[in-house]
């Protein structure tokens, strides 16, 4: 039997934890990346990098070379703009292309209440997996029961992200030196979505900035997105340093004493992962799953309040 050639779906404007592990995944598997939107410097360089070759939707219809693929997406609610371009290779195929739906995101397990909108959305999307999906990769356990009608009737397997320092390393670094122990950062995308709001939870930022402005320690910020008001905000604060995205993440974090994820919405937090193996204590919100929150130097702060992270900041300070 001929081997399928995996195409990977990616957002394409941002570079993050979806994206790295898509384009790992492709350099890894010998496959292609097919952004939806307009792709960003940072995520060009990063498939220059791992050498792989970036599509077009239009590729998959007029190169012979992808009569026998395989698509697989990396996202939630968005994957359901894949319809029109399914369909159309149902047509130009004779049956419907395999797809694997890869699901990033748990809009049910955030630690605050979920909306109508966001209920509808989780099922609304199950029905589109159950209609195009031929198989579904899920980043955590947790998700099993958010998306119970994949997991009962579709084929599934539970596999987190990776990047290339959970390739990398497999133990934690011992001990952060002195002149970056009060080192702390928050990287993330600065965005709000449609479905989802503000699922990094942006606004949290300048508060806990102003806390710890108090305190006479700084913050940086590393990332992009399209929440201006939180960028115009923090900008104005002395203590906060906003640093764009940047592809080095391993040294940022080599160099973090403090990580803060205070995301309203997680479906795993690759970011943790990767701070918890590299030695920087995480301060994390319950929405991370629970494989993350059980590593070594994560800390579930349940409270969204500023007092509550600055107390577990204090705490941590060498």
């Amino acid at each position: 039997m001929e081997q399928k050639i995996a195409v990977y779906i990616i957002n394409g404007s941002s570079l993050g934890g979806g994206e790295m592990d898509s384009i790992l995944r492709a350099s890894m598997h010998g496959g292609f990346v097919l952004p939806l939107q307009a792709i960003s410097v940072n995520v060009r360089k990063l498939c220059d990098r791992m050498c792989v070759q970036v599509l077009e939707a239009k590729d998959l219809f007029h190169d012979t070379h992808f009569k026998n693929v395989v698509i697989k997406s990396s996202g939630f609610f968005r994957d359901l703009t894949l319809s029109p371009m399914l369909l159309a290779l149902a047509v130009h195929k004779r049956k419907l292309p395999d797809l694997e739906i890869g699901v990033h995101c748990d809009p049910l397990s955030s630690p605050i209440s979920s909306t109508f909108k966001i209920r509808l959305a989780t099922f609304i999307y199950q029905i589109f997996g159950l209609i195009f999906a031929s198989r579904v990769r899920f980043v955590s356990v947790r998700q099993l029961k958010t998306f119970s009608l994949l997991s009962k009737l579709k084929r599934h397997y539970v596999d987190p992200p990776c990047s290339m320092i959970t390739k990398k390393y497999r133990g934690t670094v011992s001990v952060k030196s002195g002149e970056i122990a009060n080192s702390i950062a928050f990287i993330g995308r600065l965005s709000s979505s449609a479905i989802l709001g503000d699922a990094k939870n942006s606004k949290f930022l300048p508060e806990l900035s102003q806390a710890l402005s108090a305190m006479n320690l700084t913050i940086d910020i590393f990332g992009g997105g399209n929440q201006d008001s939180v960028m115009a905000s923090l900008s104005k604060l002395d203590n906060v340093r906003l640093n764009g995205e940047s592809l080095d993440v391993e040294g940022l974090l080599l160099r973090t004493s403090i990580l803060v994820v205070p995301s309203n919405h997680e479906g795993y937090c690759l970011i943790a992962r990767e701070a918890s193996l590299l030695g920087s204590i995480v301060l994390v919100s319950p929405a991370v799953a629970p494989e993350i929150q059980a590593l070594p130097n994560v800390v579930v702060v349940r409270e969204m309040e500023t007092t509550s992270w600055i107390q577990e900041i204090r705490k941590h300070l060498q």
